[in-house]
């Protein structure tokens, strides 16, 4: 059986909940006017971040969880998946400063 993730969750369609909830963080990021530099060190902002910001580690979480327990992918490989993703998403969604970096 090949390791690839992608090809897995193509099937699966396992990481639905964590793309919806980044989607959602990033939105709500964007319309609060947030920076790519302001995110990396949030010490205030509104409950609708923090709840969302939850929710995204919650799926994140979830979905390792599945990777790990019934494919038997490495947490290496699931970073580089979410991260990959995560990427993708801030293109489609830049936040205020315009960068995706």
């Amino acid at each position: 059986m090949s390791k690839n993730i992608d090809k897995v969750l193509e099937i699966t369609n396992d990481e639905l909940d964590f793309i919806n909830a980044y989607i959602n963080l990033r939105t709500i990021l964007r319309s609060e006017n947030f920076t790519e530099e302001s995110i990396k060190n949030v010490s205030s902002a509104s409950n609708e971040i923090w709840l969302a910001h939850h929710l995204l580690q919650t799926e994140i979480k979830d979905l390792k969880k599945k990777l790990v327990t019934f494919w038997g992918f490495t947490n290496e490989e699931i970073n580089e998946y979410l991260t990959k993703k995560m990427s993708e998403i801030n293109k489609s969604i830049p936040l205020n400063d315009g960068n995706t970096e």
